[in-house]
């Protein structure tokens, strides 16, 4: 027996240029093939070579209507049917096909943040069994929103805060969605043998827009440069998967750096780097500053620089303070000064900063892919018992 994974609409499934979703399904897949489950994956082809997993299917992404005629169409279709994109009925079209020709429809179906494809999949296979996973506060058009509690067997999400979101804004009883918290791979992201070397690093890895606040990290900087321990700030990520688009933001990003450099502050810009290369970068820094202003639902890399050993500062929004507890400080949503002080207080205290450096750890060691994959798969099994007993967790 098995079960299938779709990756959100467009969504790729590489280890080098897809987004955190693709990781979470891959690790799963890892965890499931020890517990002798093979998943199928659907994603969206890419031009990076896929995870090595033999169970995926790749889409091609639908076109754009290439002419008047068909753009207007194909808007009407939109606003008809209520799909948040003018290509989706297209991606979900070829969703069913797919499932079909593998004659999969009748596997448990873990759709990932995709509340309009689980409405619309309900309506092809009206016996399919539909688990929804939100890893985000995912919000989509008002039919699907009214007819999505119909249409799923189980949601799942990522925090409690994740899954207390989205009963309320799906109109769902409380508590029935239930929690599965992502995961870290320990056996990659674990903490340097010996500690990297001054000056200190702050660390900044993630996607370089406005809605995960780097800029935060470089106006506290700016306020406690020459006031503490010398230091350094690298950055890891881009504003467009694995391209860089030289927008506004990004120019002020650049030009608080280069105010720093003027400051004695090294910023170094690694832009987007392959998972493989996160924690090694992680173990070049010291203290790791996650500074969303979006409801973070999870943050996998403020738990990934949890592991690695680095003391963490993180805003509080969304699920972030579920994932770090008491490992780390927290700040309020767009407080600069909150971050600098926290930011200053960890730069000059050894102590304090090695104190949260060993917490980060074991706290992550709670966090395993091997607890997310224990948790899914006794959901899975209590709504579909025709799924194998998974093997025991060691």
């Amino acid at each position: 027996m098995s079960f299938v994974f779709i990756a959100p609409f467009g969504e790729t499934f590489t280890p080098s240029s897809s987004g955190a979703i693709a990781t979470v399904i891959w690790e799963h897949c890892r965890q499931a093939k020890r517990s002798a489950i093979e998943p199928f994956v659907i994603a969206t082809q890419s031009d990076a070579p896929p995870f090595a997993w033999p169970r995926t299917i790749l889409l091609p992404h639908p076109p754009r209507p290439q002419n008047a005629l068909t753009l207007v169409a194909a808007r009407a279709q939109r606003k008809w049917q209520g799909w948040s994109n003018l290509n989706y009925r297209p991606w979900a079209d070829g969703i069913v096909s797919a499932l079909k020709k593998q004659d999969l429809q009748n596997l448990p179906i873990v759709i990932n943040n995709d509340p309009e494809l689980a409405v619309f999949l309900k309506s092809q296979f009206s016996d399919a069994f539909i688990v929804h996973y939100f890893h985000s506060v995912m919000e989509c058009k008002p039919a699907a929103q009214r007819d999505f509690k119909n249409a799923v067997s189980l949601a799942l999400g990522v925090s409690n805060f994740t899954s207390r979101w989205a009963e309320e804004y799906y109109n769902m009883p409380p508590n029935s969605i239930r929690t599965v918290y992502n995961g870290v791979d320990t056996a990659q992201f674990y903490p340097p043998s010996t500690p990297a070397p001054a000056p200190l690093v702050v660390n900044y890895v993630g996607r370089l827009g406005i809605e995960k606040a780097p800029d935060l990290l470089l106006r506290a900087a700016l306020e406690i440069a020459g006031d503490v321990a010398p230091f350094s700030i690298q950055i890891a990520g881009s504003n467009a998967g694995p391209r860089y688009e030289l927008d506004e933001y990004q120019q002020e990003l650049h030009a608080m750096a280069d105010e720093l450099r003027k400051r004695g502050v090294q910023v170094s810009f690694a832009g987007h780097i392959g998972r493989e290369e996160v924690p090694k970068a992680l173990r070049r820094a010291h203290i790791n500053v996650m500074a969303s202003r979006c409801q973070e639902a999870f943050g996998m890399a403020t738990l990934e620089g949890m592991a690695c050993g680095l003391a963490t500062i993180a805003s509080r929004t969304g699920g972030t303070q579920e994932v770090l507890g008491d490992t780390g400080l927290l700040f309020e949503r767009d407080d600069v000064p909150g971050l600098a002080a926290h930011l200053k207080t960890l730069l000059n205290d050894e102590t304090l900063r090695q104190e949260y450096s060993g917490k980060g750890p074991e706290r992550a060691s709670e966090l395993t892919w091997e607890h997310a994959w224990a948790q899914l798969s006794k959901i899975l099994l209590d709504g579909h018992c025709d799924l194998p007993e998974p093997a025991a967790h060691v």
